[in-house]
């Protein structure tokens, strides 16, 4: 320990090499590869002039581990015992003991003394530095290395020395700073400066600037966009790029090169920026770039932390909001509170950031993403003075409706939804505040109602902006409201339907190899969509009833095609032109999908393409269309036996359910219980009482055959969770009106209802109600039974059926089950819903061991009543 070694490695590129292992860069060079070179030819007088003592090579072959590399080696052996492979600083020989008891100090004019360090600690009321040190070796390095004339030999030392004392920073970087003092009876501390050898380090001329001449660290600067912001981009005082690797950053600037401006240097910068202004087209150009890289430089100074002396963030924010602020957006200088941070979605209608990179930036000074509110200004400014809408304000009404879409639902606070619902919005007819406005998906529908009808326009597919069709007030016009005129005028074409149902197949497979999301938003069964024909029109028109400003009117417009689910058809008036073509028959086919109605009608496209060329489609499916194949094959038993009931219902229409029999029919059940009443509380209201069915009417005789969405496919239902308790024990309170009417009084009305649906007299319907184990309510005279469910308000998806009810659907095959419901009201609409082969159609499931589920999953005919004054 009496001996103090230190060893490390310089340039030593142009020296004699003995053994293959040496390397030319001292970057690249250890301790045991410097002790395997002979001293005789690396040894130098340089060596000797700097104060460097080498270990005896010897070491390196002696001390070598048996184990390898997972041995303890001769450099680590060495360090042990005190050897060094970076320089060692040492205390400052020349400090004193001020105060007995007190750490001892350098003086502030200690002789030969740097001149920075001097003024630094008067500057801070200093006369000593606290327990300094110094590192003459390395300070004899530098200077050798300051005398090195030629540039690229001087770059190339100073760069294998900066990596040395990279290597060993992790021990070097406690020595860096030390505290200062003042010497009035102790010591009057007044912060940290940096240590003696640092000033010393940074006071000679050993590192290279750009143009290749030696400068003092404390001259240079490291390029950055901080300091490309302050001092521009062509100065000489940037230090060479050979010697500012990124991993030396910490290091040079401990050195004394300025590695970044702080924020208030670069604060004055933006205020000299902004101060210097002016109109001219180069100077706002000039200014975009000025402010990016000082956006940018305050950005990257959030990662590390700011001097005592230099603004906090809260300052920043503070010198950002002052006058007219230090923001240049693109309306001009404006302070935080009135820029917005994202993309310029509202165009020159709001001030926006500059996209500059200087997020973190914009987080300090808590800037805000647009709101609802803000697009609901912008739009009411893109429609005041009812102007049309240009081709430069469309796309800021479209990004404005978008970002609308994104904060709607819950989202929004009331206020906000009821300036919404109040929003101006662009259409057909120009611009509207007067609701309804509707909208369709259809591009077909909506050019043949757009001179009609307020059709809205956000600027893009209606898919994009259906959160906003509620909000706004929009009514939705879909595919099923509309209707063929004349639809007995076409024909089917067998040669177009076998390519139809060719292409249908060829889409298949398509969506299912590549797009199963699409594939999985079709509203029908695939099977189902193979079966459509192709129907020619020549004269096709379309027929939509709607009601606007208090007049229901009926629209007809002519249209290229049309698909018609309920008669499972496509309508077109020349299938050459329009059955594959992506803007109708595409666009049309597309209203049987959920998906991108585009991206639907450009496959369509690709798939008669294919079918047109006489390619077959591979029997590509799934599993879950195996089971589609089997549902759809339910779903059409049942609508063939629910369309031959319907058909069996016509046969009696002239005689049994003429008006005047309906108005002849069996008196109104009685449902008003007058001890009932006077038991109701006054303060609930007047009693419920049932519908008087001698004031209502069939709508449609025939009933209506209700398809489902999704083909009547069953979806598995989430598993219910329970409802936490709540500390309210309040009793249970009676809050509506006490009904004047009894369970039988219901069911007798229901089956009164099934008698005008039937058109059956009292003579040709037996009652079972009374008659227990039958396992059905009703028979006609043709042996069918009938199951009677009947409900005062809407009929639920559940339904209880008894163990005789069930034994009664499975072994009779004419079984029906009767849904009647909405009977509750002077002013209801009752109806009747009759449901074939029930078990079939139902699943077994809900909230008891008898219940069956998916009431409005089902094929059924469904018979509506209104009142007569309609």
């Amino acid at each position: 320990k009496s001996v103090r070694l230190e060893a490390y490695q310089y340039e030593l590129k142009g020296r004699r090499k003995r053994r293959k292992s040496v390397r030319c860069r001292a970057a690249d060079a250890y301790l045991p590869k410097a002790m395997d070179r002979e001293p005789d030819g690396f040894a130098t007088a340089a060596d000797k002039a700097v104060g460097i003592t080498w270990l005896n090579p010897g070491y390196a072959r002696s001390l070598r581990s048996e184990k390898g590399r997972q041995g303890v080696g001769a450099q680590r052996f060495l360090r042990l015992l005190g050897a060094e492979s970076a320089p060692r600083p040492i205390a400052h020989p020349q400090m004193e003991i001020r105060f007995q008891g007190m750490v001892p100090g350098l003086e502030r004019t200690v002789p030969n003394g740097p001149l920075a360090r001097r003024e630094k600690l008067s500057e801070l009321g200093a006369s000593y530095t606290l327990q300094d040190s110094a590192c003459p070796a390395l300070v004899n390095v530098i200077s050798d290395i300051a005398a090195v004339r030629s540039g690229k030999m001087r770059r190339s030392r100073a760069s294998a020395l900066l990596s040395t004392l990279s290597r060993a920073w992790d021990r070097l970087d406690s020595y860096t700073e030390v505290e200062c003092a003042s010497d009035y009876y102790r010591w009057l501390r007044k912060g940290r400066v940096p240590a003696y050898w640092i000033w010393q380090v940074s006071e000679i001329a050993w590192l290279d600037d750009e143009s290749g001449k030696a400068r003092k660290p404390s001259e240079l600067r490291i390029r950055s966009p901080g300091n490309e912001a302050i001092f521009g981009r062509n100065s000489n005082d940037y230090l060479h790029g050979d010697l500012s690797d990124a991993g030396k950053r910490e290091l040079l600037n401990a050195l004394g090169v300025l590695r970044d401006p702080s924020r208030r240097e670069l604060v004055n910068r933006l205020v000299d920026l902004r101060d210097g202004q002016s109109c001219e087209d180069d100077r706002t150009s000039f200014l975009k770039l000025e402010t990016a890289m000082v956006y940018k430089a305050l950005s990257e100074s959030r990662s590390r932390a700011g001097s005592e002396s230099d603004l906090t963030w809260k300052q920043v924010r503070t010198e950002f909001g002052k006058g007219d602020g230090l923001i240049f957006t693109n309306l001009g200088w404006r302070p935080p509170h009135d820029v917005l941070v994202g993309d310029r979605v509202f165009g020159d209608y709001m001030a926006f950031v500059p996209p500059v990179g200087a997020q973190a930036l914009w987080d300090e000074l808590r800037l805000r993403s647009p709101t609802a509110m803000d697009c609901i200004k912008v739009i009411r400014r893109l429609a005041h003075g009812n102007h049309p809408l240009g081709d430069e304000k469309e796309p800021i009404l479209l990004e404005s409706l978008r970002q609308l879409a994104g904060g709607t639902g819950t989202d929004l606070e009331l206020d906000e939804r009821r300036k919404v619902a109040k929003l101006p919005l662009w259409t057909s007819l120009g611009w509207q505040r007067i609701r309804p406005i509707y909208a369709t998906d259809s591009p077909i529908l909506a050019k043949g109602l757009e001179d009609d009808l307020p059709i809205w326009r956000p600027g893009g597919e209606l898919s994009q902006f259906q959160s906003l069709v509620e909000c706004l007030g929009i009514v939705e016009i879909q595919t099923e409201d509309a209707e063929v005129v004349v639809a007995d005028d076409s024909y089917e074409d067998p040669r177009w339907t076998e390519v139809f149902r060719s292409a249908a197949l060829h889409l298949k497979e398509d969506l299912v190899r590549n797009s199963l999301e699409h594939a999985q938003s079709i509203r029908l069964p695939w099977d189902y969509l193979c079966q459509f024909s192709v129907r020619i029109h020549p004269s096709l028109a379309l027929r939509v009833k709607t009601t606007w400003q208090g007049n229901a009117s009926a629209h007809e417009f002519e249209v290229p095609a049309h698909v018609d689910r309920d008669r499972t058809a496509v309508f077109v008036r020349n299938p050459e032109q329009d059955l594959f073509n992506d803007e109708t028959g595409g666009r049309a086919l597309a209203t049987l999908f959920g998906g991108d109605p585009r991206h639907l009608a450009r496959d369509w496209l690709a798939a008669g393409r294919r079918a047109q060329g006489g390619q077959s489609a591979s029997q590509f499916e799934l599993a879950q269309h195996r089971d589609e194949r089997d549902q759809t094959a339910l779903m059409k038993s049942m609508k063939d036996r629910t369309q031959a009931f319907q058909e069996s219902l016509g046969s009696r229409l002239p005689d049994s359910r003429s008006p005047s029999s309906l108005e002849s029919a069996s008196p109104r059940v009685s449902g008003a219980d007058e001890s009932v009443s006077r038991l109701a509380p006054a303060n609930l209201g007047a009693p419920r009482a049932l519908v008087d069915p001698n004031s209502l009417r069939l709508v449609k005789p025939l009933g209506d055959v209700l398809i489902p969405e999704n083909g009547g496919q069953r979806r598995p239902k989430a598993g219910r969770s329970l409802a936490e308790h709540r500390a309210d024990t309040s009793a249970p309170q009676n809050r509506s009106p006490l009904r004047a009417y009894s369970d039988l009084d219901r069911e007798n009305l229901g089956m009164e209802l099934l008698s005008k649906v039937l058109g059956s007299d009292h003579d040709e319907i037996t009652d079972l109600r009374a008659q227990r184990g039958v396992g059905a309510d009703a028979i006609d005279e043709l042996n069918r039974f009938f199951e009677l469910k009947v409900y005062a308000g809407a009929a639920p998806d559940n339904i209880i059926l008894t163990d005789a009810e069930m034994q009664r659907a499975l072994s009779t095959p004419d079984f029906f089950l009767v849904v009647v419901s909405g009977l509750e009201g002077d002013n209801a609409r009752p109806m009747v819903q009759i449901v074939l082969d029930p078990l079939r159609q139902l699943t077994p499931g809900g909230s008891g061991s008898m219940a069956w589920t998916g009431l409005r999953r089902v094929i059924s005919l469904n018979f509506h009543f209104a009142p007569y004054d309609e």
